[in-house]
């Protein structure tokens, strides 16, 4: 019976089979198991199933799993898949549950001696924090992270978890930290011949000296950077790049031309890949372009369209870039009533940009409240899995 059953479970891992009528093969291979371990693994593929339709039902899902590897003591299959819930969790914005199952992971890491998986619980946990925007308990656990890391001297583990701190660096603007980490991580991704990875580390470099306003410094970073997209055809890469040192060319050197040629480049590959956000954003960059060398009809074209590929997608920020700059291009055409309205739109988005920025800190700060909590109720859970484990080595005696 068992052989016909994993026969069955192959056949059926092997078909392209429409979302829901997997689901449903996937629930009757289920009713007809007869090992844990299979039924773990067919709960593993549920939630994977569920995971672009419904993540509550994913989480739900793999939480099934996880209790039938700690009912039947596999402690490393326990922990690689906290690891799955805890980004699942984070990826849907439920950072209070996933610091819960992430502090399970350590608990369980500790006990296993595994240090491997420790490290990747404290990266993960790093990455919850700077998703709350609690940075310097994101530093805490990603130094964590980075300790072990290069003790087992794991240059890919290296690479994300400096890249990460330099992430925050950069974002509170301690600009010369953030480049000694991006450096750190460029230099153990060229350890790795990870090109991707070299060309995310160059471009992030590139972006912090742009901000401390050393364009030469940037464009040397952001070019090497965009010479690897191109090496591996990737395309959207590719755009990004063209886009931020189009923004030099416009903002730091006030070459227009230049600019213009690495926004249309850009433009064109966003279109291509109907990524609209970044399209809405390349109109804006080349409106503004055509703005600054006085063709302002051009202007209009590409700001109008972008204002209506912002609308589409309801991004306020680009509505508010977007409109800002119709209404200087109404100034200077002297039509003083249609400036008047845009003007008076900016300022009704800025408004509220701020008002979402608000309701984001407060449930920042509810989200820290229910973290709080969550850890006092994790020490006691932390006992209660030293004792279970215990009980667990008791019973082996025994037997």
């Amino acid at each position: 019976m068992k052989k016909i059953f994993l026969a069955i479970l192959i056949l059926f891992f092997s078909l392209h089979l429409f979302s829901q009528a997997k689901i449903d093969s996937l629930f009757n291979l289920l009713k007809i198991s007869d090992e844990d371990t299979i039924s773990a693994k067919l709960y593993i593929e549920i939630s994977k199933e569920y995971k672009a339709v419904s993540k509550d039902s994913a989480a739900l899902y793999l939480e099934k799993a996880i209790n039938i590897y700690i009912e039947n003591e596999l402690y490393r299959e326990t922990i690689e898949n906290l690891h799955s819930l805890g980004k699942l969790l984070i990826s849907n914005s439920k950072y209070s549950q996933a610091n819960e199952q992430i502090l399970k992971s350590i608990e369980y890491s500790i006990l296993l001696q595994n240090d491997s998986l420790l490290s990747f619980s404290y990266h993960l946990m790093g990455i919850n924090y700077y998703r709350m925007q609690k940075y310097q308990d994101a530093l805490d656990y990603y130094y964590k992270a980075l300790n072990i890391r290069e003790k087992l001297k794991d240059a890919d583990g290296i690479a994300r978890t400096t890249n990460n701190i330099g992430a925050i660096f950069y974002f509170l603007d301690v600009y010369d930290k953030a480049i000694e980490y991006y450096k750190k991580s460029l230099e153990n991704e060229q350890k790795n011949n990870n090109k991707e990875g070299i060309a995310s580390s160059l471009n992030n470099i590139g972006l912090v000296y742009q901000e401390k306003e050393l364009p030469d410094s940037a464009l040397y970073f952001l070019e090497q950077a965009l010479n690897y997209n191109l090496e591996l055809n990737d395309k959207k890469g590719s755009a990004f790049k063209y886009n931020n040192i189009g923004l030099i060319y416009l903002e730091n050197k006030k070459n227009y031309s230049q600019a213009m040629k690495y926004f249309v480049k850009a433009f064109e590959i966003f279109k291509e890949l109907d990524i609209k956000e970044s399209l809405a954003n390349s109109c804006n960059n080349i409106g503004e372009t055509y703005l600054n060398i006085k063709e302002y009809d051009k202007a209009l074209n590409y700001l109008e369209y972008a204002l209506h590929l912002a609308k589409s997608i309801n991004s306020l920020q680009r509505q508010f870039e977007t409109t800002e700059n119709l209404a200087k291009i109404y100034f200077i055409k002297e039509d003083y009533e249609q400036a008047y309205n845009y003007l008076k739109k900016t300022t009704e988005l800025k408004d509220s940009i701020a008002s979402n920025n608000l309701n984001d800190k407060i449930a920042e700060m509810e989200t820290k409240y229910e973290t709080e909590k969550i850890e006092k109720e994790n020490q006691i859970q932390k006992m209660t899995i030293n004792e279970q484990v215990l009980k667990n080595k008791y019973k082996n005696l025994v037997v």
